[in-house]
């Protein structure tokens, strides 16, 4: 999705309901503009027990003013883990005048 900032901190919320057997796992990430950092990547295994579940992540990203482009990469799948579907939510925080 596209989103033009105005130079503000955005905010970034990805929930995916994933599906998985035993030894079930997947990786994934919120990208930006086409980039990632890996510190932003979240892994999820589901060792002995099949699980439906869901994963949240939220991060924020300082950017600056103009259109950016926002997007989930999801890899490292193991076991055939299933995303039946999910949300992208993308907000530019409002300014904020110190008092």
């Amino acid at each position: 999705m596209n989103l033009e900032t105005s130079g503000n901190p955005v905010m970034v919320s990805v929930v995916l309901n994933y599906r998985g057997g035993i030894n079930s796992a997947f990786s994934m990430q919120p990208v930006v503009d086409g980039t990632f950092g890996t510190e932003d990547q979240v892994y999820r295994h589901l060792g002995t027990v099949p699980q439906i579940d869901v994963l949240t992540v939220t991060r924020m990203y300082p950017l600056a003013e103009g259109v950016h482009h926002f997007g989930v990469e999801i890899n490292s799948c193991q076991n055939s883990p299933i995303i039946s579907n999910g949300w992208l939510t993308v907000y530019e925080l409002p300014s904020v005048k110190l008092k």
